[in-house]
């Protein structure tokens, strides 16, 4: 009843949190049919309970996202928590307190949430939350460890920006891509938001008297004889390791680098 959020895996099995009667459902493929069962929840009994089937409960879910191996994670709105079911339908609590709202980033139990709506989850199980009342966007790691990735809590708003100086509208929804990009629907100002993560400069260095860097992220890598005058050189989004060289050109046999989001 009134559902707000689906996911699907591997096999084309569907997910729904069905939230108005505070339940995660599974919809499976058999031939030109689909059976609907329900993974977890006890059907119009809504609270806080971890354990196996009906034997669990959520307050209102609303977004589900599924990993590699089957497990979903639930947004569990009025529960103020990140919730994981897994393919058996035992349910635990991944991070938040259950009915304890607010923003605090740690460890499991220790953090916070208010209201979160929409969630995603990567290749490598990190689980992205959109905090919808708190106007931020969250990371939880396989261990529970939770980040605010941007936004800042209490702050309403549009702006674009890095960590806490961006500013959303309710955050609903939220997506990710295989190279970390995360969209955000931002629901009260009507726009698809995209962030990305920073680059990181991994090594750097001297080989055979050439001097390079290896990096990831989406980056723009800029080159500099004085200091002052920058040129851009390369600009992309990769997906694994860049490995840069200076060309060591006659032109430019001394030049200086930096890297920078786009």
């Amino acid at each position: 009843m009134n559902p707000n959020g689906v996911a699907v895996d591997n096999a084309g099995n569907l997910y729904v949190a069905d939230t108005f009667v505070d339940t995660i459902r599974k919809v499976t493929p058999v031939g030109t049919n689909w059976v609907v069962k329900t993974l977890a929840g006890w059907f119009d009994h809504y609270g806080f309970q971890n354990g196996t089937g009906t034997n669990a409960l959520f307050n209102s879910p609303s977004g589900v996202a599924v990993d590699s191996t089957g497990n979903v994670y639930v947004a569990d709105t009025f529960n103020h928590l990140i919730r994981k079911v897994t393919p058996t339908g035992a349910v635990t609590t991944l991070a938040g307190q259950a009915g304890a709202s607010g923003s605090v980033d740690g460890t499991r139990g220790l953090a916070r949430f208010n209201a979160p709506t929409g969630i995603a989850v990567d290749s490598a199980h990190n689980v992205y939350v959109a905090d919808t009342y708190n106007n931020t966007i969250r990371k939880v790691t396989p261990a529970g460890v939770v980040t605010t990735l941007g936004g800042l809590a209490g702050n309403f708003g549009t702006a674009n920006g890095t960590g806490a100086a961006v500013r959303f509208g309710n955050p609903t929804g939220l997506a990710v891509d295989d190279v970390s990009n995360v969209y955000v629907a931002d629901y009260y100002f009507n726009t698809i938001r995209k962030g990305f993560p920073a680059p990181q400069i991994l090594t750097w260095g001297f080989n055979n008297g050439q001097f390079g860097f290896n990096l990831t992220g989406s980056v723009i890598v800029e080159a500099s004889t004085d200091l002052v005058n920058w040129q851009p050189i390369w600009t992309n989004t990769f997906t694994g390791t860049l490995s840069f060289s200076d060309a060591q050109t006659s032109v430019y046999p001394n030049r200086f680098y930096r890297t920078r989001v786009p």
